[in-house]
């Protein structure tokens, strides 16, 4: 395992692609890159290894990999770790950032808080290892789900509510969908905190600017969680 070696990790999610990366086991640089320039990736790091982690359908995958001649990180990958997860369709994002859990926390409990698309919450234990977690619409989808299955709410976009009580429709669903994420957050690590003593909490994920979350115990944002586990899980794999 040569972990000096130029890696560049890709993270295709649901709604852009993320890109670290590493040289020498650090990462030097991070960025986003829409899916119609995914072959300048080529020239603007050349030499470096090509590493994919995907939840994009099995044909946006593929043809990522055939662009950039690179290795794609799958579910069926080795863990460090055991998994108590009984679904087959664990998501890659939810796995790397359990891995990011296993090689950085210090604690016997970690959770990542992902704010992105979806909202997930996963939980580590170091003594037995991945247990699950959870999953729910993030702003964007709120907000669509609002717009498309209703005859007249507008679509929104803004993540900073006024008021807690709206005097207009675009307030009233700004508070409902902004402020109920708030709320569902603080409800979350309550539980999370009053059924493991010393958990540590990990927030990332683009919408996490939005929402301030409070903890007792430990709480760390890291921007590239993500991608720093789909580079663990890859060095572990080679």
């Amino acid at each position: 395992m040569d972990a000096l070696q130029n890696i560049l990790v890709l993270d295709a999610g649901n709604t852009r692609v993320k890109i670290g990366a590493f040289s020498n086991g650090e990462l030097i640089a991070s960025d986003s890159v829409a899916n119609e320039d995914i072959h300048t990736l080529l020239d603007l790091y050349p030499g470096f290894k090509m590493v994919v982690s995907s939840v994009r359908s099995d044909t946006e995958t593929q043809a990522i990999l055939e662009t950039l001649e690179a290795t794609l990180i799958h579910a069926s990958a080795n863990l460090p770790f055991a998994s108590k997860y009984k679904s087959p369709t664990l998501g890659m994002d939810r796995l790397c950032n359990t891995m990011y859990l296993h090689s950085r926390a210090k604690t016997r409990y970690a959770a990542c808080i992902d704010l992105g698309t979806c909202i997930k919450f996963d939980l580590y234990d170091k003594e037995v290892g991945y247990l699950g977690g959870s999953i729910s619409p993030g702003i964007n989808l709120r907000y669509k789900s609002l717009h498309d299955h209703t005859g007249k709410l507008p679509l929104l976009s803004k993540t900073h509510p006024e008021q807690l009580i709206g005097n207009t429709t675009e307030q009233s669903i700004e508070s409902g969908v902004i402020r109920g994420i708030q709320y569902e957050l603080d409800g979350f690590v309550n539980q999370y905190e009053s059924q493991f003593p010393g958990l540590t909490f990990f927030v990332t994920g683009g919408d996490a600017a939005h929402f301030d979350i409070h903890s007792k115990n430990d709480i760390f944002a890291v921007e590239n969680l993500t991608l720093i586990g789909i580079y663990e899980l890859y060095l572990f794999n080679i």
